[in-house]
């Protein structure tokens, strides 16, 4: 059986957080030389696109879990997803790391991605494993 194609389409989806996640490392100084002239002010904002770049690849992997459990009638379990990973799970990374101070802050948001998409993971996962193949 021969291999099917790759949609490339897809391919190009499924590259673009980190071609996102390139593009604002490489090109974080000049992106934010569009909107300041201040050198500390620059200096500041490229090192805070710098890390919270680092969040592109979890990007909207709660979303799309939410959407999921959505699509299938489940509503609950989205709003559940949602709400939970946001006070849940995301807040309370930001308020422990805010306490190492402003890097913690820009810190907060990848790691708290990174944590929520874990928690969709585990979520889709026992979801596709207790729905029985139609």
């Amino acid at each position: 059986m021969a291999t099917p194609e790759p949609d490339p389409l897809s391919e190009r989806l499924a590259s673009a957080p980190v071609g996102r996640l390139l593009a604002s490392t490489v090109f974080a100084e000049p992106v934010t030389a569009v909107f300041t002239d201040d050198p500390a002010t620059r200096e500041l904002g490229t090192s805070a696109l710098g890390v919270i770049a680092l969040s592109y690849p979890f990007a909207g992997i709660v979303g799309l879990a939410a959407a999921w459990f959505q699509s299938l009638g489940r509503p609950w379990p989205s709003l559940a997803l949602s709400l939970g990973t946001l006070l849940l799970v995301r807040l309370p990374i930001l308020l422990a790391l805010s306490l190492g101070g402003l890097d913690g802050v820009w810190w907060s948001y990848p790691v708290g991605e990174a944590l929520a998409a874990c928690v969709a993971w585990v979520a889709l996962s026992r979801a596709t494993r207790a729905r029985p193949a139609v």
